[in-house]
């Protein structure tokens, strides 16, 4: 059944559900009001128990236009242009593989506050050994782990984003696997998992299928679930933090990662972590500066990336 183009009114519910889907429909107003596009895609990645409302709600955003580009005049009316692309686009939101079968992943303020409570709590006990397997032999196993969870929710992974799901991973759980990152341009890289351990070993055994900057699990990527519950301090803590973080785009991920490691340094120096400290930082790093020219480390989307890791207690707040 094709959606409605109009959002229908619904009467007021007591659901505690319906605060989520009414703050998602303004958060992605804002990003459209703000960067003039949206990846609804994502979105529904996000909030999959409220696919079609925000799909009818988008459809609608869509044909409106931004308060930039208002001069008064009444609003247009959407062209069979705009409808028909927005129902390709709806089309294909809707068409995204079998993580519409599973349990919603619910990114409610409660649910995160309860994972950032596990996390905190696991990061205060002490590692046990991971069993005699090589590191790069369980890098490669939770790599390819990771992929299969966002092949779970995307058509696949692209090496940027798996380079920031694990280094993110490593710093909420403290794993013990993904500790060589660097600094980079676009963000904390690890260049041994790429080039030495993680992502080869993972293509020689038949895991992983890479096409340049694209990573895709293959039929046998199953095997790893023999191991990886080995090598993960909870696997089911860690799947929670990885279905989370996947729903972010790749730019996004970028950003949480990089504002991450900023906050680090800011916190071993001393100083007060801020917005303006965190600009200020990466103003004076030679392979960061250039990251301040782009909308997406704006003052404004910096200090979101920031909330999104004191939600998870991954930095301090004031």
């Amino acid at each position: 059944m094709v959606p409605n183009m109009v959002p229908r009114r619904s009467e007021p519910s007591k659901n505690p559900m319906d605060g989520v889907v009414e703050k998602a429909k303004a958060a992605l107003l804002m990003e459209y009001e703000h960067v003039g596009a949206v990846d609804i895609a994502v979105w529904v990645s996000r909030y999959p128990e409220h696919r079609d409302e925000l799909i009818d709600f988008w459809m609608w955003v869509k044909g409106t236009p931004r308060s930039a580009e208002m001069t008064g005049a009444p609003f247009p009316a959407a062209d069979s242009d705009v409808i028909e692309s927005a129902l390709r686009d709806a089309c294909l939101a809707v068409n995204l593989g079998r993580q519409w079968m599973e349990a919603p992943v619910d990114p409610s303020t409660m649910v995160v506050q309860e994972m950032a409570r596990a996390l905190d709590a696991i990061r205060a006990k002490p590692r046990l050994k991971g069993g005699k397997a090589p590191v790069g032999f369980r890098r490669a196993v939770v790599w390819t782990w990771i992929v299969c969870l966002f092949q779970d929710r995307r058509s696949h992974a692209s090496r940027l984003a798996v380079q920031k799901v694990t280094y993110l991973l490593e710093n909420a759980m403290n794993l013990g696997l993904f500790t060589e990152h660097t600094r980079k341009p676009l963000g904390p890289y690890d260049h041994k998992a790429r080039y030495r351990d993680a992502e080869p070993i993972a293509v020689k055994k038949g895991w992983l299928d890479v096409q340049g900057t694209t990573l895709r699990a293959t039929e046998k990527a199953s095997e790893v679930q023999r191991f990886v519950g080995r090598y993960l301090r909870s696997e089911a803590l860690a799947a929670q933090v990885v279905r989370y973080l996947v729903g972010f785009s790749d730019e996004e991920l970028e950003v949480i990662a990089t504002v991450h490691w900023t906050v680090k340094e800011l916190t071993n120096l001393g100083r007060v972590v801020s917005v303006a400290a965190i600009v200020s930082a990466l103003a004076e790093t030679p392979q960061w500066q250039a990251k301040l020219q782009r909308q997406a480390y704006s003052a404004t989307l910096l200090g979101v990336a920031l909330r999104r890791l004191q939600e998870l207690r991954l930095a301090p707040t004031q």
